[in-house]
C-alpha cells in the first residue's frame, strides 16, 4: 500500500532469499533482476503508478528446498513489505 500523501510514480521491492541456489520464476507485476541472494523487482507499465492508499500486486514463486525457500527479508523502497502467501 502507498502510505504517502501523493501517488507513487515508481517503486522497488527487494527480497532477500536464504540461499543462492533458489530459483525465482513466474514473476507477474514486475521486472526482476538478481544480485546474489537479493532479488530486485521494479514495476512494469501497469503497476508503475500507485495512487495514495492504493496498492499493486506482485506475484512470484521461489523454487528450491521446501520451507527453506521462504524469503528472509522484503522491503518496498526501504520499508517492510506486507506479505501475503498463496
Amino acid at each position: 500500500m502507498n502510505p504517502a500523501t501523493t501517488p507513487s510514480a515508481d517503486w522497488t521491492v527487494v527480497v532477500v532469499l536464504p540461499l543462492l541456489d533458489l530459483t525465482v520464476r513466474n514473476v507477474d507485476g514486475a521486472v526482476m533482476s538478481r544480485t546474489g541472494v537479493k532479488v530486485i523487482f521494479t514495476p512494469v507499465d501497469n503497476t508503475r503508478t500507485i495512487r495514495t492508499g492504493g496498492s499493486a500486486t506482485l506475484r512470484f514463486e521461489v523454487e528450491g528446498l521446501g520451507v527453506r525457500n521462504t524469503p528472509l527479508d522484503c522491503t518496498i523502497d526501504g520499508r517492510p513489505c506486507a506479505q501475503v502467501s498463496g
